[in-house]
């Protein structure tokens, strides 16, 4: 469907020269205020999106167009990531204005399912993992990470049911997006045995050249700065190594930029947590209801009374990978128990964390370099609480609160950043090439730089500030009708009748001559003239490189600021726990290594919400590993087994 490809205009080979280094993806080509698609992607953009398919012309380069507002673009682009594909986003990147012939534009970006960061396009109480596996002689190397807030995860499977041990791992983590080799790719009894029928997850190729062991080894060793894989934690794991490098180098070619805010990657053994299929997980229904897919109706929705989204994220991950390690699951019973018997510092905290945003994804934006200010104005925001949070944590006990305050960072400095520097109420700047559509002043704060303080009183009182220099010009020559005038061409002038010439200073340089005057500029006035003129243009790059100065400077924090979200998620999570004991009158269990098993009284949490407490009967079970050893639940349909 491409135009003839004899006469294309300027526009069209460039078009079409990106789209050659794209061919899996859908480009958004910005034109203007339009993403704009062309040929085959328009014809597959329009159905898949349901917009009006157009040309751009009528002759015989004629070919098929539709486009999208590019403020409603991520509407869009999340509409086209649910149904499987992949979008490049091609931006204007010099201005229109001053660009000589055609604008350039380049890739700026590739958005996969695995790959999304946008909050509006990705769930706020989930992670949104890219996941990558590898094969090696005696099982599996596995890696996968959020890039919306930075944390990356290596493990292997190694055992005679490795492929089964990877394949719940994978059901576990439930990845958006998976990278494979292509032996891998191409091998069915692999796709059957690892996927669940129902698995939407997005299956991409990896890059040969990743795979050559040493490639592999040097792009991570680069990445984290680390002189060995020991160091990192990966000695004798080659298979996860290699599933690490190929999931970086994917999040590295796709972002087209430093992803510095992956700067730990957490090695952890498989076996450290219950291995769950993904049809005992559906059957379970623990992060969604098998009827509606929502969580509403899914032991998740229960126990979730998390305040903060990163804390929302930790208890799922909680839910969907249960320890196996009881030392490790008392210390987290012990902090809830404290919080229920301190209610005045569990209502302190539960209290804080209404006002804390979602630090995690947060700093991810402002190391990507897309966080506009109220973005960190949001962070500033957060950063606020912190003190009082600080405060709550050296009064409880528990080990795991001794251990979140010695990681916690009440970020005073990058507090007193933000603060000193943007207004409360900030608008975003736009981009250099962009329309003014908002007042620059509402970025930076007054008295954070003595220049954006004089050019706003320059765009404020520019005229007084010409009637001030004509009235002291009066007075230095002594002409009366002498007027400072304005006009598109020449710009500022001291206009003086030829009447009054002979009264004219030295100083005074001739700029126009008129039929009854003549025009002069001085260099008091060229610099006055200067200022006006440009004022605004200046203000507005210059609020933006004060912006941009900002954001680097909140960059130089980003492993402080992700262990104290690390820190605030567990404090919410513990918090929120407490507070579902609480409302439902939980008792703590107790937890040991023993094979016994005794519940009394016991009630399922989903279907007593569902029905209300007062109509469900509680039960009891007592298993042990001597003597009763299996119950047989024995009932019609209906009768409650499931319970």
């Amino acid at each position: 469907m491409a135009a003839n490809k004899k006469n294309l205009t300027p526009m069209q080979q460039q078009y079409n020269q990106i789209k050659q280094e794209y061919p899996d993806c859908l480009l958004f080509y910005r034109m203007g205020d339009f993403y704009e698609m062309f040929d085959d992607d328009a014809l597959i953009g329009s159905k898949a999106l349901d917009i009006t398919l157009t040309s751009r012309s009528k002759d015989e380069n004629a070919s098929p167009m539709c486009g999208v507002p590019y403020h409603a673009a991520d509407v869009y682009i999340a509409r086209l990531i649910e149904q499987g594909f992949n979008v490049a986003i091609c931006e204007q990147v010099e201005d229109p204005k001053t660009a000589k012939g055609l604008v350039k534009r380049e890739v700026v970006r590739v958005i996969t399912p695995g790959t999304v960061i946008d909050s509006n396009l990705i769930r706020e109480d989930g992670a949104n993992y890219l996941a990558a596996v590898f094969p090696t002689a005696s099982g599996y190397g596995l890696a996968y990470a959020d890039i919306s807030t930075g944390e990356f995860f290596a493990a292997e499977a190694e055992s005679t049911d490795a492929l089964g041990r990877i394949g719940d791992e994978l059901a576990a983590i439930d990845p958006r997006e998976c990278i494979l080799p292509r032996v891998l790719l191409e091998d069915a009894y692999f796709q059957n045995h690892v996927w669940n029928p129902n698995s939407s997850v997005a299956l991409t190729a990896a890059k040969d050249e990743i795979f050559v062991r040493k490639n592999a080894e040097t792009l991570l060793l680069t990445h984290f700065e680390l002189p060995s894989l020991e160091a990192l934690g990966l000695s004798g794991m080659d298979g996860a190594v290699q599933a690490a490098a190929a999931l970086l180098y994917f999040c590295q070619t796709t972002q087209k930029r430093e992803l510095a805010y992956i700067n730990r990657l957490q090695v952890y053994s498989i076996d450290n947590y219950l291995m769950l299929d993904a049809n005992t997980r559906r059957n379970l229904e623990l992060t969604a209801s098998m009827r509606s897919g929502r969580k509403k109706d899914s032991l998740f929705g229960v126990c979730d009374k998390c305040r903060t989204a990163p804390g929302s994220r930790l208890l799922r991950k909680w839910l969907e990978k249960p320890l196996l390690d009881s030392a490790a699951v008392n210390l987290r019973l012990d902090g809830i128990e404290e919080l229920l018997a301190k209610p005045l510092l569990h209502a302190g905290l539960r209290d804080a964390m209404k006002n804390i945003a979602d630090i995690e994804r947060l700093i991810g934006r402002v190391v990507y370099g897309n966080a506009a200010p109220r973005d960190l104005l949001a962070l500033k925001h957060s950063f606020a609480v912190l003190p009082d949070i600080e405060l709550i944590l050296l009064q409880l006990e528990s080990s795991v609160f001794k251990q979140l305050y010695r990681q916690f960072d009440m970020l005073e400095d990058a507090f007193r950043l933000i603060d000193d520097t943007l207004f409360d109420e900030a608008a975003e700047p736009a981009p250099f090439y962009a329309k003014k559509e908002k007042e620059p002043e509402k970025i930076i704060k007054p008295g954070c730089s003595a220049e954006v303080d004089e050019l706003r009183a320059i765009r404020r009182d520019g005229a007084d500030m010409v009637l001030q220099m004509e009235a002291a010009e009066r007075e230095r020559t002594g002409i009366k009708t002498l007027r400072i005038c304005f006009n598109k061409v020449f710009g500022y002038s001291i206009e003086v009748r030829k009447s009054s010439l002979d009264m004219v200073p030295g100083d005074y340089v001739r700029r126009q001559t008129l039929v009854n005057c003549e025009r002069f500029i001085t260099q008091e006035l060229k610099e006055l003239e200067g200022k006006l003129l440009g004022a605004d243009e200046r203000l507005q790059q210059l609020e933006q490189q004060l912006f941009a100065g900002l954001r680097e400077e909140i960059v130089h924090r980003t492993s402080r600021i992700q262990k104290t979200a690390r820190c605030v998620a567990w404090l919410d999570c513990l918090a929120g726990l407490a507070t579902l004991a609480d409302e439902n009158s939980y008792i703590r269990p107790v937890v040991d290594d023993s094979d016994c098993l005794q519940l009394t009284a016991a009630r399922h949490p989903v279907v007593e919400l569902a029905i209300g407490r007062e109509n469900y009967i509680a039960n009891d079970t007592d298993m042990q590993g001597g003597q009763n050893r299996f119950a047989l639940i024995t009932g019609p349909n209906m009768a409650g087994k499931s319970t």
